[in-house]
């Protein structure tokens, strides 16, 4: 779906088959075809749960797809001409490497280790133990900030993650991101064609779905700021305000 053409268009003949995933904070769906031997893209849609839909029972499905058949006058049994696939998240969920585009796991792994800051926390990993906070004093405000919320760092297939636990008890855990790797995953979430050009607060929000690295929201805010196209495209909703000058009274 990354490359074109994106999304292709439905046709009377051949099989539909519809993706589906859900876990206790999100849904989402893709519907593909059958088009000439291969499986082509139809059209995908998700959405986040909001509190009170996170806690809904899923045993209610079926009453609620018997509401709907009832409130609806066109829907259609499709039968055998459509495999619908659901994939349900009971587990901790992990943000995978291949976010980013061009880097295996352990590309990932490589790099974390040569990275100035990283490559610290994987050797607090690898003694098993962290440095006392006397020690620790002295370097730099990011290791200090990883310091402090070590019990939140985790390694997985030898890359470094952040655990994030949400208000349904659901794990996630967000990728280390390393300073020269910053920009390639703010290209993706803003400049990319697919992404939209978004402000700084939902912006923030998306990219802490999968991934965390020392003042995050302060780099996007910087990024976005000197995006050319958003510069040329949106306007000031601030009025301008003249320069102050100094006058002499008489």
């Amino acid at each position: 779906m990354c490359s074109g053409p994106i999304l292709g268009y439905p046709r009377q003949n051949g099989k539909y088959i519809l993706d589906t995933d859900a876990s206790n904070v999100g849904i989402g769906g893709v519907l593909s075809q059958i088009q000439e031997g291969q499986e082509r893209v139809l059209s995908n849609a998700s959405k986040k749960l909001d509190v009170h839909q996170a806690r809904k029972p899923f045993d209610s499905t079926d009453t609620d797809w018997g509401e709907f058949k009832e409130n609806v006058d066109d829907v259609t049994e499709l039968g055998n001409e459509v495999r619908a696939v659901t994939r349900s998240q009971t587990k901790d969920s992990v943000s995978t490497c291949q976010w980013i585009e061009g880097y295996s796991t352990q590309d990932i792994s490589n790099t974390q280790r040569e990275d100035i800051i990283l490559k610290q926390l994987h050797e607090w990993m690898d003694k098993g133990c962290i440095p006392s906070r006397d020690s620790i004093n002295g370097s730099c405000p990011e290791i200090r900030k990883y310091w402090i919320n070590w019990l939140l760092i985790e390694r997985r297939n030898d890359v470094l993650y952040m655990r994030k636990v949400s208000s349904t008890k659901i794990a996630t855990y967000l990728l280390l991101v390393l300073e020269k790797l910053r920009k390639k995953v703010l290209d993706v979430f803003h400049s990319n064609v697919t992404a939209g050009h978004f402000g700084v607060s939902k912006k923030t929000m998306k990219i802490k779905e999968r991934f965390y690295w020392y003042k995050m929201r302060e780099c996007i805010r910087l990024y976005i700021q000197n995006c050319e196209r958003c510069n040329k495209v949106k306007q000031l909703r601030s009025k301008p305000k003249a320069a102050l000058h100094s006058y002499l009274a008489h």
